[in-house]
């Protein structure tokens, strides 16, 4: 499952990157996203549109034996709504496209796994085809055209990543051409249809993009313990995260990673003990991620991204900065 959540508060601070591809910026503005309707302050932002409208998840009970999941979806304004599939045992929302349509997974009473999206507050759920009977489908990302993303286990309990088009047509996506693959899931599509996920080699996880049918590998040049590429803009900024030598775990964004890019920058959010995930980004480069604190709360935030006139005196060069400007300027 896709789980987990970080904390971020105020004004922030990120890891200076050790690698030449990484620049390091202060001056993010974090706000901390905690769904109104859990009582224990744990919640994850997962999603993010263009209206800044946020999904996410939160445990609602602090018993652990009865641990449980529901969903939320956080309006601009800051208020949370509820998105739980009906008689579903935990629900995880997961995506959000500009539409405002919802996607996500929940677990039956008996323990499968089924994808959904919402629409207008009503949930449709799916199995895609190949997944192990009972339920094994977990849907993460969605575009415009509501075309989902996730992954799904076989009856051999192999993952697969997926495509699910809004007329319920399924593809299995296998990376292909990047060496040995054990298994593949995918996390997230953009409005062109490129897609990004994760794949292990046996080994390690690797983050990766598929542009026209064609895989190619996506890992931050600091993740020697492993990369995860989990969404993407329209423009074709890449977010995820990566795990370092010392097994800490940092959120990055690869500007342009889907057509190439090369430049990463590291996200710490404030407070953040040994985890930050970055989870999804929009046209407007607002992150959304969690965090995991010294206390072991979970905490989603959002994250705005600096201005063009801060980031050279950071390292990320002129090319860089007129890349964003005009990036910013096209965004509205």
């Amino acid at each position: 499952m896709k789980s987990g959540l970080l904390l971020a508060t105020g004004a922030a601070a990120l890891l200076m990157g050790a690698h030449p591809a990484h620049a390091a910026y202060e001056a993010w503005r974090f706000t901390t996203i905690v769904d109104t309707n859990d009582n224990t302050g744990n919640s994850e932002a997962n999603g993010i549109n263009r209206t800044r409208q946020i999904v996410g998840s939160s445990v609602n009970t602090p018993d652990t034996i009865a641990y449980n999941t529901s969903g939320f979806s956080r309006s601009s304004g800051g208020s949370y709504t509820a998105v739980n599939v009906p008689a579903a045992a935990m629900t995880t929302a997961s995506g959000v496209n500009n539409s405002g349509q919802i996607s996500g997974y929940y677990t039956d009473t008996s323990g499968g796994v089924h994808g959904f999206v919402q629409t207008a507050g009503i949930p449709v759920s799916f199995d895609v085809t190949g997944a192990a009977s009972g339920g094994a489908t977990y849907a993460v990302g969605i575009n415009t055209a509501a075309t989902t993303v996730g992954y799904y286990f076989d009856s051999l309990g192999n993952a697969h990543g997926f495509s699910r088009t809004s007329g319920g047509s399924d593809t299995t996506l296998d990376v292909t051409g990047l060496g040995t693959v054990t298994s593949t899931q995918a996390f997230g599509i953009n409005d062109g249809g490129i897609i990004v996920g994760s794949f292990s080699d046996g080994t390690l996880t690797h983050g990766f993009v598929k542009v026209a049918g064609v895989y190619t590998l996506l890992d931050d040049p600091l993740g020697v313990n492993g990369s995860f590429a989990t969404g993407l803009n329209n423009a074709g900024d890449v977010v995820g995260y990566y795990i370092d030598v010392d097994g800490i775990t940092h959120g990055f964004v690869d500007f342009g990673g889907a057509s190439g890019g090369t430049i990463f920058m590291t996200i710490d959010a404030p407070g953040a003990a040994s985890l930050t995930t970055t989870m999804g980004i929009n046209d407007k480069f607002q992150v959304v991620g969690r965090a995991i604190n010294a206390d072991g709360v979970i905490t989603g935030y959002v994250a705005d991204l600096p201005e063009p006139a801060t980031l050279a005196l950071f390292g990320l060069g002129s090319f860089g900065v007129a890349m964003l400007r005009r990036r910013r300027a096209r965004a509205g």
